[in-house]
């Protein structure tokens, strides 16, 4: 299994859109606000653009997305991506919660959540709403994707995400776990290699004849 952690980058890639339509960039903070008028000032959508370095293909295991928020804040939104390829930043496509600007997956995880401390909030896993991104057949490895946190209507509450243009320490991250799935060896005895398997096996049975470490790679590392 293999892990990455990707933080907000550039204050081009953070936004907030109220309901009426207003575009938030470079501020010192982000919310993300439930109002029972989704189309008031209010009501308040926020947009964190990453840059995955994953493979088309592979397998989610769990991703969390990390956010810095006040104490006492009440999270209650809906977590889409931008069902896109790849996502544009927030000045050439400023909009967050227009589906006819950034259409959403259909996977998404509600966060309903209060917090007691003032420090980074874990989601719940939203494994699937990047799997439907990164299994995608245009998505290509270090494409950008866009995670959204779409304000529930109601109860009206309130979030404070503290942004990358304020406290760059403090801007949201992902964590994400995958792995890429290999393909069940097929042994070819006349041959004395396996296919299937990344060519793993082949090189293992080569070593195991030279009597090397039958792990080790032509390049000196170990699989």
């Amino acid at each position: 299994m293999s892990q990455i952690t990707k933080k907000i980058a550039d204050i081009n890639d953070e936004a907030g859109q109220a309901g009426t339509g207003f575009l938030y960039m470079n501020q010192f903070s982000f919310y993300v606000i439930s109002d029972e008028d989704p189309e008031s000032d209010l009501y308040t959508c926020w947009g964190g653009r990453f840059q995955i370095n994953i493979p088309q293909g592979a397998i989610i295991d769990s991703a969390i997305l990390y956010t810095r928020n006040n104490m006492d804040d009440k999270m209650r939104a809906n977590i889409f991506a931008h069902a896109i390829d790849q996502s544009e930043n927030f000045v050439d496509n400023p909009h967050v919660w227009e589906t006819a600007f950034r259409p959403r997956t259909t996977n998404f995880v509600e966060w309903s959540e209060d917090w007691l401390d003032p420090d980074y909030n874990p989601s719940p896993d939203i494994k699937d709403v990047i799997q439907e991104i990164i299994s995608r057949p245009g998505w290509v490895a270090n494409n950008y994707l866009t995670l959204l946190l779409i304000a529930l209507v109601e109860p009206m509450e309130m979030a404070e995400i503290f942004s990358l243009f304020w406290m760059p320490d403090y801007a949201p991250y992902v964590v994400i776990d995958y792995h890429v799935p290999i393909g069940a060896p097929v042994y070819h005895p006349n041959k004395k290699a396996f296919s299937g398997y990344h060519c793993f096996m082949e090189q293992y049975i080569k070593n195991k004849e030279a009597g090397v470490n039958a792990y080790k790679l032509p390049d000196g590392t170990l699989w």
